[in-house]
């Protein structure tokens, strides 16, 4: 099994990770006030403009050519010391469990060394579960673990350094 990060580029390639993004908001709504609108979809902050910005990498995720999910790299820090935030990570519940979070991460680090920030909600324990473990394993230096309110939401952020891989 091989797991492949693609760059979007394209709007079909948006329109995708937007259509994915509506299953991340379900899982999502386990811990956090979602509603649906009265079309059946969650309300989605247009992302043109955002995936527009030179700062923001928007990945499709693939195994064996299968599409499973969708990582964004981005810029919004809450600490102007650090390089990058994982905006986005999802990865097709059927695919979860199988070690596939920690290869797509490990591509993805492959292209984004430095100083490192994500964060969860408290309340996804799911995500609490994956991230410490994912993190020691893709070999994140220097971690700090806090407790923080983000979008007024209580949330675990994790601060680490990624150093250039060793091709």
């Amino acid at each position: 099994m091989s797991i492949s990060l693609h760059l979007a580029e394209k709007q079909a390639e948006f329109d995708c990770i937007e259509q994915l993004m509506q299953l991340y908001m379900y899982e999502l709504s386990q811990w956090y006030p979602l509603a649906v609108q009265s079309d059946g979809r969650f309300k989605l902050q247009p992302k043109a403009e955002y995936f527009a910005r030179s700062a923001v990498h928007p990945y499709l995720l693939y195994l064996d050519g299968a599409l499973i999910g969708f990582a964004v790299v981005d810029d919004e820090l809450l600490d102007a010391q650090y390089d990058y935030s994982l905006g986005y990570f999802f990865i097709l519940r059927r695919y979860q469990g199988r070690g596939l979070g920690v290869a797509a991460l490990t591509e993805l680090f492959k292209h984004y060394a430095g100083r490192w920030e994500i964060y969860y909600l408290r309340e996804n324990q799911p995500a609490a579960a994956f991230w410490p473990k994912a993190l020691s394993r893709v070999g994140a230096q220097d971690m700090q673990v806090s407790s923080e309110v983000i979008h007024d939401e209580a949330c675990v952020m994790h601060r680490f350094e990624i150093q250039e891989p060793h091709l």
